[in-house]
């Protein structure tokens, strides 16, 4: 129901995207989601997650499945900065702003083992902007993935028990176009 809910305020979203992105929020883990639709009144984490970016902002957006590299050379300066807060939090033990997300080293971990077992990353939600790529969600799934590619080598045998695949080069993406004439309302 929630899920239709959903797809109704955002006809625009392909069902994969809302499934990743969006129904987790929702719903939460264990049932202590920010429920549907985002109210400007309970700001909380759907602000955040839909980027202080209105509902018409989203349903203006255009959606394409791409492939990306996800090499961090080509990652904007705030997914970068993600980046190396997660792995820094999870694989050198450093205390930040990542090293308090609740179960976060526990997805770390799980996102490690599926990646180094299929060879891909679960999808990640990304938009193309001038100086890179941006991660609207996915970024514990970008930083498993860099990971397993190799870096920390040190600490590789931490997490990767049970898996040798070795990651594809491109990886799937939800890639979004935002709205083109950029007249939208901002999330207060």
């Amino acid at each position: 129901m929630l899920r239709e809910q959903i797809k109704a305020d955002l006809p625009n979203f392909p069902d994969e995207v809302i499934d990743v992105w969006l129904l987790p929020i929702a719903t939460g883990r264990d049932g202590d989601g920010y429920g549907w639709p985002p109210r400007v009144e309970d700001l909380g984490e759907w602000r955040y997650a839909l980027k202080c970016k209105s509902l018409d902002y989203w349903r203006q957006t255009i959606w394409s499945r791409t492939e990306h590299e996800f090499n961090p050379d080509f990652f904007c300066d705030g997914s970068l900065r993600a980046l190396v807060g997660l792995l820094g939090a999870y694989v050198k033990g450093e205390v930040n702003s990542y090293s308090n997300l609740q179960n976060g080293r526990q997805r770390f971990a799980s996102l490690v083992r599926y990646i180094s077992q299929n060879g891909v990353v679960p999808v990640p939600v990304v938009y193309e902007e001038d100086n890179g790529v941006s991660f609207v969600d996915g970024n514990h799934r970008i930083a498993a993935l860099t990971y397993v590619r190799g870096i920390f080598n040190a600490h590789r045998d931490e997490y990767l028990a049970g898996g040798n695949v070795e990651p594809r080069l491109l990886q799937p993406a939800w890639t979004f176009v935002p709205p083109e004439n950029g007249a939208y309302e901002r999330m207060q």
